[in-house]
C-alpha cells in the first residue's frame, strides 16, 4: 500500500523537482499528485482519497472541506516555522529523507492503519554495551561498534539508555522526536507504530540510526524491563533494522538481566587496570548469582572488550567461560569523534562482528 500525496504549489519547477525526486527514491511508498490550481487540488484530494496534502503557504486552504483522514500541512520556506495559519508547517527546502519522514508522521497521526511491512526474524542481534567501571569509554566503544556495523552494510540503530547519557555526544541528525515520544507512541497502542517509527528515528552521516535521549533523565531512570522489551520488539517488527546496539548503565536488577536475556552479546567494557579488573569480576559474580539457572542463559553470551589500554593488557580478567573479544589503545589528546574514528579505522571490533 502506498501513501497518496498531493502537492499544491505555484512553482511548476518545484513540483517537477519534488515529484521526480520523491518518486525516484520512494517509488514503492508514495503515489504523488501535483497541482498549481487550488480548486483542482482540493477536488482531487476528495475524489482520489488523498492521504496527505501539502499546500504552499501562498494559498489559503479551507481544511474543513478535506476528508477527516487526510493529513494536511503548509509548505513554507524556512525550517524554523512549525505552524502556519494554525496548521502544521513543513519546510519545502530540506533533505528528501526529512520530507518523507514528515509525510509518514502526518499520515500516521491521522490513520491507525497497520501497513504491510517486512517482519524481522526474532533472532535480530541485540548488542548490549555496559560496564561496572566508570570512565572506561563504554559509550565511545558502543558508538564505534555501531559505525563498524554500518560500514559492514548493516542497518543498525543505536540506543543510549544511560541515566545521564546523551546520544548527541556521538551522533547527529535532523528530527524533532526523542525516546520519550517513542515510548508514549508505543503505550498508545496504535497499530501503525512500526511505520511511525521511521519518522521518529534520526540518522547520522555514518548511516547509524539513533533515537535522541529524552530531555529529562527521569524518563530513562523510570524505564522498566517491559519498556525496553517493547522497544526491542518494535525494532524487530518494523523491518527497518538489522541489529540494535544498546548502551546502558550496569546494575544488578531484573531490568538488566531481562535485557541481557534478550541480547545476542553482552559486552563488558574494561580498561584492563587492576582496579577495573576487580570491578568487572565482582560485577559478573553479582549478576550471575542474582538469577535463577533457568534465566541465566545470557551468561554464555558475555564477553570482555578492553578499551583505553595504555601499553598492553596489564592484567586479564579471569572469569571461566568469558572471553576477550577485542581491545583498543588509549588515544591521548584526542576528542571523542577522533577516538571513535580511529577505533573504526583499526577494526577494533573485528572479532565482535563475527559473533
Amino acid at each position: 500500500m502506498k501513501i497518496k500525496l498531493a502537492v499544491l504549489d505555484k512553482e511548476q519547477s518545484y513540483l517537477e523537482r519534488i515529484s521526480t525526486s520523491l518518486g525516484h527514491k520512494y517509488n514503492d511508498k508514495l503515489e504523488i499528485y501535483c497541482f498549481t490550481d487550488m480548486q483542482k487540488a482540493v477536488e482531487n484530494v476528495i475524489k482520489n482519497n488523498i492521504d496527505v496534502f501539502f499546500a504552499s503557504f501562498s494559498y489559503e486552504i479551507d481544511t474543513s472541506v478535506l476528508p477527516e483522514r487526510c493529513g494536511f500541512a503548509y509548505l513554507v520556506d524556512t525550517k524554523d516555522v512549525d505552524l502556519y495559519n494554525g496548521e502544521r508547517a513543513v519546510c519545502k527546502f530540506q533533505k528528501l529523507e526529512n520530507i518523507h519522514n514528515c509525510i509518514i508522521d502526518i499520515y500516521t497521526d491521522k490513520n491507525d492503519i497497520k501497513l504491510s511491512t517486512p517482519i524481522m526474524s526474532s533472532d535480530m542481534p541485540v548488542y548490549v554495551f555496559t560496564s561496572a567501571v566508570g570512565g572506561c569509554g563504554t559509550s565511545v566503544a558502543a558508538s564505534a561498534f555501531s559505525i563498524s556495523l554500518a560500514k559492514e552494510g548493516k542497518k543498525v540503530i543505536y540506543l543510549n539508555l544511560e541515566k545521564f547519557g546523551n546520544t548527541s555526544f556521538y551522533f547527529d541528525g535532523e528530527g524533532q522526536y526523542d525516546l520519550r515520544d517513542i515510548l508514549i507512541a508505543i503505550k498508545s497502542g496504535k497499530s501503525n507504530i512500526s511505520m511511525k517509527l521511521e519518522s521518529m528515528v534520526k540518522k547520522d552521516k555514518t548511516n547509524v540510526s539513533f533515537i535522541s535521549s529524552p530531555q529529562k533523565s527521569l524518563d530513562i531512570a523510570t524505564l522498566t524491563a517491559a519498556d525496553i522489551k517493547s522497544l526491542i520488539e518494535l525494532f524487530k517488527t518494523s523491518g527497518a533494522f538489522d541489529c540494535v546496539v544498546i548502551d546502558i548503565d550496569f546494575e544488578v536488577s531484573d531490568k538488566i538481566t531481562s535485557l541481557f536475556n534478550l541480547s545476542h552479546a553482552v559486552i563488558l567494557v574494561s580498561d584492563a587496570s587492576e582496579k577495573a579488573t576487580y570491578k568487572i569480576q565482582r560485577a559478573y559474580e553479582a549478576v550471575s548469582m542474582s538469577v535463577n539457572p533457568e534465566n541465566a542463559a545470557f551468561l554464555d553470551r558475555i564477553v570482555i572488550f578492553y578499551n583505553r589500554v595504555k601499553n598492553s593488557l596489564q592484567s586479564s580478567i579471569n572469569i571461566p567461560n568469558v572471553r576477550t573479544i577485542g581491545a583498543s589503545p588509549e588515544y591521548n589528546n584526542a576528542n571523542v569523534n577522533d577516538i571513535i574514528r580511529k577505533m573504526v579505522e583499526v577494526n577494533a571490533f573485528k572479532d565482535l562482528l563475527t559473533l
